[in-house]
């Protein structure tokens, strides 16, 4: 046990966790607010890579302002109602995000107390109960989908009350033909994009349903054929979010995933490729002596409003993906034939199989990733609450027609910044991965 002692103290999330794992006690598990650890850090960076939880709250900010560029820029028109329902819409599913993130934090927790919880049955021989624990991983996983899924429908109801909006401002007297026209076939051009990626993430979920059972049982076979046990369930933890583990069987299991993270970069470059519309339109607009007419500022304003909900889509898509395969792995790992009680296998072969460094490395690379979830989610919940009390102001802010076309610029300057910042995230992430 002193050798495991001093391998979880090369850093400070093991030396956080190495009471819970050597104690022999039920020691409730208490998950710090924050933890200074390499570890984490660097995890953090991964998992922005696979995980877009930062990017939905960026695209909701994005859309906060958006939609009250269009509201200013719509002042005097006949659509400003209708831009004014969106502000509305937007405010009840900015309360959706706070709660959403507040349910992940908790879940993150549990997920971190079954892990712990799972290595000390490991070391006490008490593999069965540690696959109970990596079923219950699989549940909260299916339950933060359904959450994603969720707020994914209300965002999709969204678009398409903005889309309605959008059809309607084309109809602005103000517009001269030249300037409809193109703004037709910009909006016609747009939805039929959005139609092709959705039909391209529907096909995706079902490429990856097989894609989880074709991968499980690849592991299934590697696992077996090396005697791993366990260390195949925290290796493909680590698989899932682009970590790469020192092992022999490396190769085999970089094959089983490199299909997933193809698949999953395709999402990636949606959302580059709307930001990339959306930052182009705010530089445009960002000045007064743009040369665009007043109409076809609210037009094209809001046409980019329906965009920039076209990317938080994308976002919660490739979240939802995440969370079901991670659930269908769960599932399907805990019945691996190696992970059932052994009755030949010694307590002190457990313990040299899973007190090695490579596991103790592996176990707390899969623990840091999801405290790095945790601390996303924490940071997601106060953006969420301030975009919530953000977009309540704007509901309750009434500009006269000359202040509106003066805040115009100024709101799209901060877009623009906003949505190149995250647009530089982004490709800086895929770098990564």
């Amino acid at each position: 046990m002193s050798d495991i002692v001093t391998r979880l103290k090369q850093d400070n999330l093991g030396i956080w966790v190495e009471p819970y794992i050597t104690n022999q006690d039920n020691t409730k598990i208490i998950i710090p607010q924050t933890i200074d650890s390499k570890l984490v850090h660097d995890s953090r960076k991964q998992i922005l890579g696979v995980l877009p939880m930062d990017s939905l709250v960026r695209n909701l900010e994005n859309a906060g302002d958006l939609v009250f560029l269009a509201f200013n820029a719509a002042a005097g028109t006949e659509i400003q109602s209708g831009v004014a329902g969106i502000q509305f819409s937007l405010h009840k599913i900015s309360g959706q995000c706070v709660n959403t993130f507040d349910i992940y934090i908790s879940q993150c927790q549990e997920i971190m107390i079954a892990l712990i919880k799972i290595y000390k049955y490991l070391l006490a021989g008490k593999e069965a109960l540690a696959a109970i624990q990596l079923g219950y991983c699989a549940k909260i996983a299916n339950q933060m989908g359904i959450y994603a899924k969720n707020l994914g429908e209300s965002f999709e109801n969204l678009y398409t009350q903005s889309y309605d909006v959008s059809k309607n401002s084309l109809n602005l007297r103000n517009l001269s033909n030249s300037e409809k026209a193109n703004l037709t076939k910009e909006l016609s051009e747009f939805n039929a994009l959005r139609t092709n990626a959705k039909t391209d993430q529907e096909k995706l979920l079902r490429d990856i349903d097989q894609l989880m059972i074709d991968h499980c049982d690849a592991l299934s076979k590697i696992e077996q054929s090396a005697g791993g046990g366990f260390s195949g369930f925290v290796a493909g933890f680590l698989g899932f979010f682009g970590v790469q583990v020192h092992d022999p069987r490396n190769e085999l299991r970089d094959q089983e995933n490199a299909q997933f993270s193809r698949q999953m970069n395709r999402l990636q470059q949606q959302k580059i490729e709307n930001l990339i519309q959306i930052s182009r339109y705010a530089g445009r607009i960002s000045s007064l002596d743009s040369g665009i007419s007043d109409a076809a500022k609210s037009v094209e304003s809001f046409q980019n409003v329906y965009k920039a909900l076209s990317t938080i889509e994308v976002s919660l898509k490739e979240e939802t993906v995440f969370w079901s395969s991670m659930e269908k792995y769960c599932n399907n790992l805990k019945n691996f034939k190696n992970l059932q009680p052994q009755a030949t296998l010694s307590l002190e072969k457990n313990m040299a199989r899973y007190s090695s460094q490579l596991f103790i490395n592996m176990f707390l690379r899969s623990l840091s990733q999801w405290m790095a979830i945790y601390g996303i989610s924490k940071e997601g919940l106060v953006a969420a609450r301030t975009m919530e009390n953000q977009v309540a102001t704007n509901i309750q802010t009434q500009p006269s027609i000359e202040n509106a076309k003066k805040l115009t610029p100024e709101l799209a300057k901060k877009l623009f910044g906003s949505v190149n910042m995250q647009i530089e995230a982004l490709e800086a992430a895929k770098q990564v991965g």
